[in-house]
């Protein structure tokens, strides 16, 4: 059974309980398979979502148990495959645009968020990254742990990953 919706597919998890279902959204969202389990657990996989490389071995989000666990997001744009090239500050609004990108294509925002971990090449982008990342909120901030690493792909300066809370 396949049935078209835009952000609650959890409502169909409700009404199609015990069975098997593909839930396909629209293409600028993303194609979700919905497993739905006889004690109303679920698992999902995120696919489909537009990525520098197609090729690599991960998910960029997977939803279990009513979590979503999303995978390190840096400051690509989409739309010129590239990372800013203006400053720190707009690579990390990128990655945080990025993070809704994600969000979004399971119905989420930035406010489901329960903890964060960022990634940083520099400790002296620490203060723009929380000028950045604050911005992205309007109720109370996840938990969070922020690392100073050597390197990130693609030369990025800035790497975040997430989980969240499903509705």
């Amino acid at each position: 059974m396949i049935l078209h919706l835009i952000d609650h597919w959890e409502i169909a998890s409700r009404l199609l309980a015990k069975k098997s279902v593909i839930v396909k959204l629209p293409t600028s969202v993303s194609v979700t398979v919905v497993q739905i389990t006889a004690n109303l657990r679920y698992k999902q996989k995120f696919m489909n979502q537009p990525s520098p490389s197609p090729k690599l071995p991960f998910s960029k989000a997977v939803a279990s148990n009513g979590m979503l666990y999303i995978s390190g997001q840096i400051g690509i744009d989409p739309t010129t495959n590239s990372l800013p090239s203006t400053g720190f500050e707009a690579e990390a609004d990128q990655v945080m645009k990025n993070l809704g990108d994600v969000l979004h294509g399971f119905g989420l925002n930035h406010d489901d968020l329960v903890n964060v971990t960022i990634y940083l090449k520099s400790m002296g982008n620490y203060s723009a990254t929380n000028t950045v990342y604050s911005q992205y909120f309007s109720g109370n901030f996840p938990s969070r742990v922020c690392i100073a690493v050597h390197d990130l792909p693609l030369n990025a300066n800035i790497e975040i990953a997430a989980i969240a809370k499903t509705k």
